[in-house]
């Protein structure tokens, strides 16, 4: 590690686990969703944006999946983000990533709709992933009213992983066209004995830990860690061709940095272009974390803006012709 951690960061990493009733992984599932540890003073206050709206999707499989979009601009016609929540596919929601949601959607412009997919062990895979990837065929297909241009898939930590399955779905499908994938400190594979989990995971500030990592998946995908399908552990994949423009971000004081570094590594060998971001000093999920720790907001700026550049890429300089003939700016 090349830094220290931020002392704001810390002092919350301290506070929250001053705070737990002990492990994790240990604990009731409907204690650690009711824990009220995301909140305003921790997540910042909620931008204004000129839209925010809950709406619900109808499944492919009658079910109704509740979403929440932003818009800065109530543009029809804008790009979309699909934006997965973390939560080790177990806890928090779309109020969890609401003001993360809004940064994104006024940083980048593009209309954001976050998914209230189905949560584990009550909904196990593949339920969480079929609500992403209805969603985000409901959006391409001109859900929101208008055939957007670019899609992007997005999501932190769980969130990331229905991200990058989703990103490998489309293109195994052909069913959706997606131009970028945004995956904020993903879990894309169950292997938790890689050097970060090693260095940091035995740091209980860090939460992650291998036994909460296990319990999250078992959680998600049942006791049988070994699933070879790509919709529930993207890593496995084989074969990343064609997938995607990546923006794959590993903060230096993560867990699972290694695992979203290897997946950076995955799709480059198959000729995915990556934007790999390591935020210095900063922990895992420090998306959610502006209020509390201020040196968060500029690298998840950023971040947005790199997504932005995908997105909603500016237009050249303008130009015009002069009388003699020769363009000039």
């Amino acid at each position: 590690m090349g830094s220290r951690l931020d002392p704001d960061a810390q002092r919350l990493l301290e506070e929250w686990a001053a705070a737990s009733n002990g492990p994790i992984e240990q604990q009731p599932v409907e204690a650690l969703r009711n824990s009220g540890l995301i909140n305003h003073s921790v997540t910042g206050p909620p931008p204004e944006l000129a839209l925010v709206s809950d709406r619900a999707v109808e499944s492919s499989g009658g079910e109704r999946i509740p979403i929440r979009v932003y818009s800065e601009t109530v543009e029809a016609g804008a790009p979309v983000i699909v934006y997965g929540h973390g939560g080790g596919w177990t806890l928090l929601s779309i109020d969890a990533a609401d003001v993360l949601c809004r940064h994104i959607a006024r940083g980048t412009g593009c209309t954001v709709v976050s998914v209230g997919y189905r949560l584990a062990p009550e909904h196990p895979f593949p339920a969480a992933f079929d609500d992403m990837w209805d969603v985000t065929a409901w959006a391409a297909d001109g859900g929101l009213g208008w055939q957007p241009p670019k899609v992007c898939v997005a999501g932190d930590s769980a969130g990331a992983n229905l991200a990058a399955a989703v990103a490998l779905h489309a293109t195994r499908t052909g069913r959706v066209s997606i131009d970028l994938q945004l995956l904020l400190y993903p879990a894309t594979s169950t292997d938790v004995d890689t050097e970060s989990m090693r260095t940091l995971g035995s740091d209980p500030r860090f939460r992650l830990t291998p036994a909460v990592m296990r319990w999250a998946w078992h959680n998600y995908v049942g006791a049988d860690l070994s699933s070879s399908d790509y919709r529930a552990v993207p890593a496995r994949a084989g074969d990343f061709s064609g997938v995607a423009r990546a923006i794959v971000v590993t903060p230096e004081f993560d867990p699972i940095k290694d695992d979203g570094r290897s997946y950076a590594e995955l799709l480059r060998n198959d000729g995915v272009q990556v934007d790999l971001i390591s935020p210095a000093g900063l922990p895992h999920g420090f998306g959610m974390m502006l209020g509390a720790v201020p040196g968060a907001l500029p690298a998840l700026e950023d971040v947005i803006a790199r997504a932005r550049d995908v997105m909603r890429p500016l237009p050249p300089p303008a130009t015009e012709l002069s009388s003699a003939g020769v363009r000039s700016a």
